[in-house]
């Protein structure tokens, strides 16, 4: 997950706003519709960054962890192959 959920539009602000009671009243005085407007567009700019960054970031520890997967895999694959050549030569050194 990339933990942006609902932040690549308006949701966010519309939320907000939709629970600010006094803001509500705010923006029926003039001017301040368009005040709010603006504040709105800037807000989902930057909540539009964030969901990007956050899009970027998620792919990173992605790569990250498809990395780590296969290191641990190769480790216990070298791990594998050691224990069969140790038990190979334990058997022969004491069995024939």
């Amino acid at each position: 997950a990339a933990f942006v959920e609902h932040l690549n539009g308006s949701f966010l602000f519309d939320s907000m706003y939709t629970e600010d009671v006094e803001g509500n009243k705010l923006a029926y005085l003039p001017g301040v519709g368009e005040l709010l407007q603006g504040y709105k567009d800037k807000f989902v700019i930057i909540c539009l960054n964030i969901f990007e960054y956050g899009l970027k970031q998620q792919e990173k520890r992605k790569l990250e962890l498809d990395t780590f997967n296969e290191c641990v895999k190769e480790a216990i694959q070298e791990n594998q192959e050691q224990g069969k050549h140790r038990i190979a030569e334990f058997e022969e050194k004491h069995l024939l």
